[in-house]
């Protein structure tokens, strides 16, 4: 898995920024890493499903859009991660070139980072990077987002 070296220039929401809440028809990522769902470990699944969602009232998922829509260092086929690849970046956060790179203040928002795994109609997952802890948080909240592609 390869990630973007920087985060996204803003914060996005998991979904339109409203409160429009809809508990999508994928199955729900409930515990921590390593997840049960499978939601929980596809996001490249997830942000396919989440781009095609268009009849759905909280469409478009912002997060999710931002990373399918990127065009970085020559590659197109960036993603949102899915919970527990996330959990792999916050593992590798210090990592050689990742090092230094993500937003490890644990501040509210810039220090918490979108999934593309969904745990509540209204919530998703997001993952504090300075501690690992993960939250559900609700949609509509602006976070940080770092794309990965395989």
């Amino acid at each position: 898995m390869y990630t973007t070296p920087a985060d996204a220039p803003a914060t996005y929401s998991w979904n339109d920024g409203t409160f429009n809440y809809t508990n999508l028809s994928m199955a729900d990522c409930t515990n921590e890493p390593p997840g049960f769902a499978a939601t929980c470990q596809t996001g490249e699944a997830n942000t396919a499903f989440l781009v095609g969602a268009t009849g759905e009232p909280d469409y478009p998922f912002a997060a999710a859009e931002y990373c399918d829509g990127l065009t970085a260092h020559g590659y197109s086929d960036w993603y949102l991660p899915a919970q527990d690849e996330l959990d792999v970046l916050y593992t590798n956060k210090n990592t050689g070139d990742l090092n230094g790179t993500f937003n490890e203040t644990g501040s509210f928002p810039a220090g918490y980072y979108w999934s593309s795994s969904e745990s509540t109609d209204f919530n998703g997952r997001a993952q504090r990077i300075s501690d690992g802890n993960y939250d559900d948080m609700d949609k509509n909240e602006g976070l940080a987002v770092r794309c990965v592609r395989k």
